[in-house]
C-alpha cells in the first residue's frame, strides 16, 4: 500500500473518530452546561418570584402607612377625630331620653332577627354571640348603635351608605361632613374598614362600614385582649409619625375574618400638638394579601404553571393567605389536607377555606421564620416533594414566612425536552459530519498523495544524473509546493557556488603570482612608514608639554570665577530676605484692608436690621393703637386689653428711640472705619512699590549670579577640553609606538604571505578536479 491509500484511509478513520467523539463530547457538555444553567435560571426565577411576592406585600404595607401618615397630618382627619370626640361623648344629652334597659332589648332583638342571620351566611353557619356583645355597651355604645345600626334604612351589608343620620345632633353634623370621604377612601383602598378610636377612654367613636365595634370601648373585658386593643394601647404611647401594625387574627365581632389593623396616633396642629387626641386604624382583609401573593388568581403570568402556588405563614406557623387548590376545587383540596395538617380543622371544613385555620410547619416555613431564604426540593404540607423557595418577610414588628412552589416535572419539562432534542440533533450530526468527513478525506489524501510521487521521480532522477540544474514542480501553494520551491533553491544554490568555486580557483592562481610581487613592494613601503612616524612622534611629544600649560592656567580662572558666583549668591539671598519682609508686611496691610471691609459691610447689615427693627416697632405701635380703640369699643371688658395695649405702645417708642442710638453710632463708626480705609489703602500702595524695588533688585542679582554661573561652566568647560586634548596627544604617541612596532610585524607577515601564496596555488588546481564530477550549468 502506497503513501496516497495509507494517507486516504488514516484521514478517513481519524477524521471519522474525531467527528463522533467531538460531537458526543460536545452534547455532554453543553446537556450539562444546559442542565446547570436552567436549574441555576430556575432557582434564580423561584427566588426573584418569592423576593417580588415578598416586595409587593411590604409596598403594599409600605402604601398603607404612608397613606395613613398623610392622613393623621392632613388637616380634614385632624378636624374629624376633633369633632367626632366631643359630641360622642355628649350624644347622650342630644337625643330622646329612652330607658337604657329598653334601648339594651330593642338593639338585642336587631342583633338577633338581623345581624344573627348575616353572621351566620357569612360564616355558613356559625351563630354569633350578639347577646353577650350587647350586655356589655355602655349607653352612648346603645345610642350611636340604635340610630346608625338599628335604624340605619340600608340593607345590613351596605350600612355605610348612609350619610345623614337625621338624628339633629352635633354627632349626626361630623358624621354628615366626614363620612363620604372616608368612605371613598376605604373603597379605594381596599380597607374593609377604617375606625376612629378616642386616645383616652379607647372608644370606637367612629367607623365607615359601621361594624357592631362602633360606639364599644377597647378596654371592655370583652375586647380588651385582642389584637385591635393591644395594637391601640400602643399607638397610645406613639409618636406623631409611627405607624403600627397588629397580629393577624380572625376576629368574631368582624365575622370571623382573619384580619390584620394599621393605626396611627393623630395630633390636632392647633388644639393638641403635642399629645394624640384620637387613633385612626384602618382594618385590611387577609383576603387583599390572598389577591397580592397570586396576582389576582393570575399564578400563570407569576411563572407558577399549572401546579404551582405562592403562600404566607405567620410567626405562629399559621396558614394566612388562601392555597391555590382550596381557591380551585375546595372540596377536594380540604379533604386532602384533613389528612395531613392541624389546626382548627373544623372551621376549614365549615368555611372550605384553609387560610387561617391550618399550620404548616415544613422546613421551609420554619427556615424562613428563621430568617433564611432558600432554593431546593422539599416536601410540601401534603408530602409532596416540590421545587420550593421561601423568603422571610417582616411586616410591623411581626416575622412571616413566604413560600413558593411548583411540581418538579412541571418545572424541568423543558430540561427533559431540551435533553431528547440535543442527543437527536448530535447523532444526526453526528452521521452526517462523517459521511462528509470521509469524502473530503478521500480528495484530500488524493490531492496530497499525486504531488508527493511526482515530486519523488523528479528527486530520483536527478540523484542517478548528478545534475545541479534540474526544475522541480512549484506551482502548489501548500507545504509540497514549498518543498518544490526549497529543493529548486538548493540545487541553485549549489550550482551558484560550484561556479563560483570554479571561478575562485582559476582567480586563485593569478592571484598567487601577483602576490609574489605585490609582497615585495610592501616590505619597501614598510621602510618609508617606519621613518615617517618617528619624526609625527616627536612633534606629538612637543604638543603634549603645551598641553599640560594651558590646563594650569585654566584651574586659576576657575577658582577666581567660583569666589565671584559665591560672592553673587550671598548678595541674592540677602535680596530675597528683604523681598520676603516686603511681602509680609503687604500682606499685613492687605488683611488690615479687607478686614475693615467686612466691618463696613457688617455695619450695613446692622443698618439694615435696624431700619427693620424700626419699622416693626411703628407697626407695633399702630396696632397697639387699633387694639386700644377696640378695647375701648368693648367697654368694661376690654379694659384690661386697653392696659396691655397701652402697655405694648410704650415699648414700642422705648424700641425706637433705642433704635435711633445704636443707628447713629454705627453711622460714628461707619464713618471711622472710612478714614481708616483710606489711611491704610495709601499704606499698601507704599508698601506695594517698595517690594516692586526689592523685586527688581533680586532680579538683576539673579542676572549677575547667573552671569558668573555660566563663566564659570564655561572656563570649567574649556578646562576639561584642554585635558581631553593632552589626553589625547599623549595617547596619539603610545599609538605611534605601536604602530612602529606593528609596521615590524607586518614585515616579517609579508615574508609569510608568500610562502601562504604557493599553498593557495595547489588548493586551487584541486577544487578545479572536484567540480568537474558534477554536472552545473555555467551560464549562472
Amino acid at each position: 500500500m502506497n503513501i496516497s491509500s495509507r494517507l486516504m484511509l488514516g484521514a478517513m478513520v481519524l477524521t471519522g473518530i474525531a467527528v463522533i467523539l467531538a460531537a458526543g463530547t460536545t452534547g455532554w457538555l453543553a446537556l450539562q452546561q444546559t442542565n446547570r444553567a436552567l436549574s441555576q435560571n430556575l432557582e434564580q426565577r423561584f427566588q426573584a418570584l418569592a423576593e417580588g411576592r415578598a416586595q409587593a406585600v411590604a409596598t403594599q404595607f409600605s402604601s398603607y402607612a404612608e397613606l395613613l401618615l398623610s392622613l393623621s397630618h392632613g388637616r380634614m382627619t385632624q378636624e374629624a377625630v376633633y369633632g367626632f370626640i366631643r359630641p360622642f361623648a355628649s350624644y347622650r344629652y342630644e337625643v330622646s331620653a329612652t330607658p337604657e334597659a329598653e334601648l339594651r332589648t330593642q338593639l338585642a332583638d336587631w342583633y338577633q332577627q338581623t345581624y344573627a342571620p348575616y353572621h351566620r351566611q357569612l360564616t355558613r353557619g356559625q351563630p354569633a354571640d350578639a347577646r353577650t356583645w350587647v350586655e356589655g355597651f355602655s349607653l352612648e355604645t346603645l345610642l350611636i348603635q340604635q340610630r346608625y345600626l338599628q335604624a340605619n334604612p340600608s340593607p345590613i351589608n351596605a350600612l355605610d351608605t348612609m350619610e345623614d343620620a337625621a338624628d339633629a345632633t352635633i354627632y349626626g353634623q361630623q358624621h354628615r361632613r366626614y363620612h363620604s370621604s372616608f368612605r371613598d377612601l376605604t373603597r379605594r383602598f381596599g380597607f374593609s374598614d377604617l375606625l376612629i378610636v378616642d386616645s383616652r377612654s379607647l372608644a370606637v367613636i367612629y367607623s365607615v362600614n359601621k361594624s357592631s365595634l362602633l360606639g364599644d370601648s377597647l378596654a371592655t373585658a370583652s375586647l380588651a385582649s385582642s389584637p385591635l386593643a393591644q395594637l391601640a394601647r400602643s399607638l397610645q404611647r406613639a409618636h406623631a409619625d409611627q405607624v403600627l401594625v397588629s397580629r393577624f387574627h380572625s376576629n368574631p365581632r368582624r365575622f370571623e375574618q382573619q384580619l390584620v389593623y394599621v393605626g396611627v396616633p393623630v395630633f390636632h396642629d392647633v388644639q393638641s400638638p403635642h399629645k394624640a387626641i384620637g387613633l385612626l386604624i384602618a382594618e385590611i382583609p387577609v383576603t387583599r394579601l390572598t389577591q397580592i401573593m397570586s396576582a389576582q388568581q393570575h399564578w400563570q403570568s407569576l411563572g407558577l404553571g399549572e401546579t404551582g402556588d405562592i403562600y404566607l405563614v405567620d410567626s405562629s406557623q399559621r396558614l394566612l393567605t388562601e392555597l391555590r387548590e382550596v381557591q380551585q376545587a375546595p372540596m377536594t383540596a380540604v379533604a386532602d389536607l384533613q389528612q395531613t395538617v392541624t389546626g382548627n380543622l373544623n372551621a376549614m371544613i365549615r368555611l372550605q377555606q384553609a387560610a387561617g385555620n391550618i399550620q404548616i410547619a415544613t422546613y421551609p416555613v420554619r427556615e424562613a421564620l428563621a430568617g433564611r431564604a432558600g432554593t431546593g426540593m422539599e416536601q410540601d404540607y401534603l408530602g409532596r416533594t416540590m421545587f420550593t423557595s421561601w423568603q422571610p418577610l417582616v411586616i410591623g414588628d411581626q416575622a412571616l414566612a413566604l413560600v413558593a412552589q411548583q411540581r418538579p416535572e412541571e418545572v424541568f419539562a423543558a430540561v427533559a425536552e431540551l435533553r431528547g432534542t440535543l442527543w437527536r440533533s448530535v447523532v444526526i450530526a453526528s452521521i452526517v459530519l462523517t459521511g462528509l468527513a470521509a469524502v473530503l478525506a478521500f480528495f484530500f489524501s488524493r490531492s496530497i498523495g499525486k504531488p508527493l510521487v511526482l515530486l519523488a521521480h523528479k528527486i530520483k532522477r536527478a540523484a542517478e544524473d548528478k545534475n545541479l540544474a534540474s526544475e522541480f514542480p512549484a506551482q502548489r501553494r501548500d507545504e509540497l509546493g514549498e518543498m518544490g520551491r526549497s529543493l529548486n533553491f538548493l540545487f541553485a544554490e549549489l550550482n551558484r557556488v560550484l561556479v563560483q568555486v570554479n571561478q575562485s580557483s582559476e582567480q586563485s592562481l593569478q592571484g598567487a603570482l601577483d602576490n609574489v610581487t605585490t609582497t615585495r613592494q610592501c616590505r619597501d613601503e614598510t621602510a618609508r612608514q617606519r621613518h615617517e612616524m618617528n619624526h609625527v612622534g616627536a612633534e606629538t611629544e612637543a604638543v603634549v608639554k603645551s598641553m599640560s600649560d594651558i590646563s594650569q592656567h585654566l584651574d586659576t580662572v576657575t577658582r577666581q570665577v567660583s569666589l565671584a558666583q559665591e560672592a553673587a549668591g550671598q548678595g541674592q539671598v540677602r535680596a530675597r530676605a528683604v523681598v520676603n519682609e516686603m511681602q509680609s508686611l503687604a500682606q499685613q496691610v492687605a488683611d488690615s484692608c479687607a478686614t475693615l471691609t467686612e466691618l463696613r459691610t457688617a455695619t450695613g447689615n446692622i443698618g439694615s436690621v435696624l431700619d427693620t427693627i424700626q419699622g416693626v416697632a411703628e407697626q407695633t405701635n399702630l396696632l397697639a393703637l387699633n387694639a386700644a380703640i377696640e378695647a375701648a369699643r368693648a367697654g368694661e371688658q376690654g379694659r384690661g386689653f386697653a392696659v396691655v395695649a397701652e402697655e405694648v405702645r410704650r415699648l414700642s417708642f422705648d424700641t425706637q428711640k433705642a433704635t435711633g442710638e445704636i443707628k447713629d453710632m454705627i453711622d460714628q463708626l461707619r464713618a471711622s472705619v472710612g478714614q481708616i480705609s483710606i489711611g491704610l489703602a495709601a499704606e499698601q500702595e507704599t508698601a506695594q512699590r517698595c517690594m516692586d524695588e526689592t523685586l527688581a533688585t533680586q532680579t538683576a542679582l539673579d542676572r549677575i549670579q547667573q552671569s558668573v554661573a555660566d563663566a564659570n561652566q564655561l572656563t570649567q568647560r574649556i578646562n576639561l577640553s584642554a585635558q581631553d586634548e593632552s589626553n589625547r596627544a599623549q595617547a596619539m604617541r603610545n599609538r605611534l609606538v605601536n604602530l612602529v612596532s606593528g609596521i615590524n610585524e607586518t614585515d616579517q607577515a609579508i615574508a609569510r604571505l608568500a610562502q601562504g601564496a604557493e599553498q593557495q596555488n595547489q588548493l586551487a588546481n584541486q577544487a578545479m578536479r572536484a567540480a568537474k564530477v558534477l554536472t552545473f550549468s555555467r551560464a549562472r
